[in-house]
């Protein structure tokens, strides 16, 4: 996949499921969001493994939220796209 860096494909599913489980059991500031701690870590963890492709990869989770027709969960998946896309602005982001 184009925009993968070498990664530990361990890691990236540990991190992967901790942050499917945050979402999943409602681990969220209030009624529809994560706590924002929990947001940018994730927004952050995405970038570093996805690079480029990380707001898709979010996106493609917030599908999978709404196909399950879970709003809070989608939601955390859009607001996380929104801080990886924060995050690629930064001056001097790659």
């Amino acid at each position: 996949m184009a925009g993968l860096r070498n990664i530990d494909h361990r890691e990236l599913a540990t991190g992967h499921a901790q942050a499917m489980e945050a979402i999943a059991f409602g681990r969220r500031a209030d009624d529809h969001e994560m706590p924002e701690a929990e947001l940018w870590a994730l927004a952050d963890t995405m970038l570093h493994h996805f690079a480029e492709d990380a707001v898709f990869q979010a996106s493609l989770e917030a599908n999978r939220m709404l196909a399950r027709d879970d709003h809070r969960g989608r939601a955390a998946w859009l607001a996380v796209a929104e801080r990886i896309d924060q995050l690629q602005s930064l001056p001097g982001a790659e």
